[in-house]
């Protein structure tokens, strides 16, 4: 069978950067399709700790020897982690009162949510709406929405967040750790892990593709790229252009939304590094769903052959999107 891919590009002026900052954040859907193999053959035992719930109510410590039936589902096993469950109802609410940032309701609206941590703690945040999905694109998917989170009592912590029909994601900036909050299987929306990054590891080495003998076919478009949107304190913010072959959509569910849902997951963390430390914002473009396919024989891309899939990529993405309706473009596949 062959491996899922997603392939996406930026432009080559932020290559350095995303060698520098992403490194190894992207390898939750490659540490994932290693574990999900290996399942029913490795134990992992959560941290243990005496849990409480949140005084919001929003979550729950969980006994995860109630979650057996979700044991084969599970493609995220860090080697210590904390289970929880979420009252959805009352996530759904919060989140859906959240301001959107930079509006004149973000300066006058305060909503907050708790985040479990790893080690038995929450942390508590101001929640804005932080779209990384243009207009266009985001009217046709309402049910996928992300957010930011900023520490209340820890100012110095940030959240990137988003919640799909795919369930609910966090990523955590604290000072000295990263943590995430994943669904507790694929097919679970009610328990989650919270993990520190640190301890998602592979038995097999996470290999990093080779961008250095793609730069000079990535593309390029100087005068889209110099007058990007900037925003609030000078965020820069890129049109991005990206699809995902009919193995990555398989992967994730078969339909356009559930790629769409994967691929808005691992962007919004990405987005998480990147306006930490260059103050870039990337977001899709409006016809992104377009370049979503859906049938691994009938796309655009001969999958495993990565300059192949270049050049192909390219191609279809000057033809369905056009070469000046987005400004980043970089190879990369999960």
């Amino acid at each position: 069978m062959k491996r899922p891919f997603l392939i996406f590009y930026f432009s080559p002026i932020l290559l350095l950067f995303i060698t520098l900052l992403v490194g190894n954040y992207l390898n939750i859907e490659n540490v994932a399709a290693n574990y999900s193999e290996r399942a029913e053959q490795t134990i992992f035992l959560p941290i243990i700790r005496e849990d409480s719930p949140s005084s919001d109510g929003l979550w729950q410590p969980v006994n995860e020897g109630l979650l057996e039936k979700h044991a084969l589902q599970r493609h995220i096993i860090p080697e210590q982690y904390r289970t929880v469950a979420v009252n959805g109802d009352r996530l759904a609410a919060i989140l859906a009162e959240a301001p959107l940032e930079f509006s004149s309701a973000a300066a006058d609206e305060t909503v907050q949510m708790s985040l479990p941590l790893p080690d038995g703690r929450y942390l508590q945040v101001k929640l804005f709406e932080s779209p990384i999905m243009a207009p266009e694109l985001a009217t046709r998917y309402p049910q996928i929405t992300t957010y930011i989170g900023q520490g209340v009592e820890d100012p110095t912590a940030s959240a990137r967040l988003d919640w799909t029909p795919k369930g609910f994601h966090a990523q955590i900036f604290l000072a000295d750790e990263v943590v995430y909050i994943d669904p507790y299987s694929r097919a679970d929306t009610t328990h989650y892990i919270s993990y520190y990054k640190r301890f998602l590891t592979s038995s097999e080495p996470f290999i990093e593709p080779d961008l250095s003998n793609v730069a000079e076919s990535l593309h390029t478009d100087e005068q889209n790229v110099s007058s990007a949107v900037t925003t609030g304190d000078e965020l820069r913010v890129y049109r991005l252009a990206m699809a995902a072959t009919g193995e990555y959509t398989a992967f994730h569910g078969g339909t356009v939304a559930d790629a769409l849902a994967a691929i808005v997951t691992t962007m919004n963390r990405v987005n998480g590094i990147y306006e930490r430390e260059v103050a870039v914002r990337m977001v899709l473009v409006a016809n992104t769903d377009d370049v979503i396919y859906t049938n691994a024989g009938s796309d655009p891309y001969t999958n495993g052959d990565t300059s192949a899939m270049v050049t192909e990529n390219q191609t279809t993405l000057d033809a369905e999107i056009g070469n000046g309706n987005y400004d980043m473009v970089l190879p990369r596949i999960l």
